[in-house]
């Protein structure tokens, strides 16, 4: 059984650094270089959380607010 967390981000598009900054249980800051537009933003977000929990690139989904600045987005960290 695959087990997974669903955290919320704040995501910073357009920052100078890309960084995780954790804000309390479950919520995260997440900035980006990208900007917000055609899903670049959203691809940046997945690249860096995935390197900050260690996990594939794959095992990032947003699965709700793809279009806002604040995003659900479910992690697959491994078997249970």
């Amino acid at each position: 059984m695959r087990k997974s967390m669903r955290i919320i981000v704040n995501v910073i598009a357009r920052a100078r650094t890309e960084s995780v900054e954790k804000l309390g249980a479950g919520m995260y800051k997440v900035r980006v270089r990208a900007v917000a537009e055609r899903g670049k933003a959203n691809d940046a977000v997945t690249a860096v959380l995935a390197a900050y929990f260690g996990v594939p690139r794959r095992a990032v989904r947003i699965v709700a607010g793809r279009t806002t600045s604040r995003k659900m987005v479910d992690i697959d960290v491994g078997n249970a």
